[in-house]
This record gives structure tokens, C-alpha cells and sequence, in this order.
């Protein structure tokens, strides 16, 4: 459950009302400004949901791919919009947000051998790095899906 926050002084945060929109914990969370400003949160739950704090209310849900929980998510406005999400399965799926009607997966990025268990982002740059369970760190370059 994610909830909504006022600001009361520089310290002080007030709780206002939880939003309820994955059916497990939330695991990570995203601030885009691309479709229109929102968070991206994902979760255990395997679901990936673009939420607006100005609205409140759930703007999109992406299509389950992944077969396990959704553990982490960096997104690249600079570099075409694409998110990054990783989970406990091997492969790190890449959305190309562009595609607003259809299923936006654009690519998977393959190679570990173990559970992906966090992805970063380089400022600035089209490259992600990928650690998975074993210890392996992978470096892709998000253009062309491919391991540096």
C-alpha cells in the first residue's frame, strides 16, 4: 500500500489516506514526468502500475510479464522512455512508453544466469547496470538491448 503524504513543516510529514492499488508490498517506485507526471510503482504482486498523485488514480497497468515478483525499475526519459523492470527471474524487460495502446514490451535484456535482483541507471547516458543474485554486475547499453 503507497500513501499520500502532506508536507506540514521542512520535518513533518502527515499522513492523508493510503492508496491502494498492488495486492502485495511494493517494492520500488519511480518518478516520471513522461506520459504525464506520475509514479511507477511495482511490487511481489508482479504488477507494474503508473499512478497520478495529482489525479489519484491509477493510469496504467502494464500487461504481466514477468513470472515472478517485480523487484526494481529505473526509467530513461532522456533516451526514448523506456522503463527497466527486474524481478526475480533472469531477464530485465524493457517498456517502450511511447506505445500507449499496445503491449509497450519492447525487449528483454539477457544474460544472467540468477534472479536479477537491481538495476541503475547512469545519469545521462543510455546505459543500465544489472546485478542478479550470484554477484554478476552486467552493463547495457538500453538503445540496442545488447551487454557491453
Amino acid at each position: 500500500m503507497l500513501s499520500r503524504f502532506n508536507f506540514c513543516s521542512k520535518n513533518t510529514l502527515v499522513l492523508e489516506k493510503p492508496f491502494k492499488f498492488h495486492n502485495d508490498e511494493i517494492t520500488d517506485m519511480v518518478e516520471v514526468t513522461y506520459p504525464q507526471p506520475c509514479i511507477i510503482t511495482c511490487g511481489l504482486d508482479r504488477r507494474i502500475v503508473f499512478f497520478s498523485l495529482k489525479e489519484e488514480r491509477v493510469l496504467r497497468v502494464l500487461p504481466t510479464h514477468h513470472r515472478t515478483s517485480v523487484r526494481s525499475l529505473c526509467f530513461f526519459e532522456e533516451f526514448g522512455n523506456f522503463l527497466l523492470s527486474a524481478g526475480s527471474d533472469q531477464d530485465v524487460y524493457v517498456w517502450a512508453m511511447e506505445n500507449q495502446i499496445n503491449d509497450p514490451l519492447y525487449g528483454k535484456l539477457r544474460g544472467h544466469k540468477a534472479p536479477v535482483s537491481d538495476l541503475f541507471r547512469f545519469p545521462l547516458q543510455p546505459f543500465a547496470a544489472t546485478i542478479d543474485t550470484s554477484g554478476t554486475i552486467k552493463i547495457w547499453d538500453i538503445r540496442k538491448l545488447f551487454c557491453l
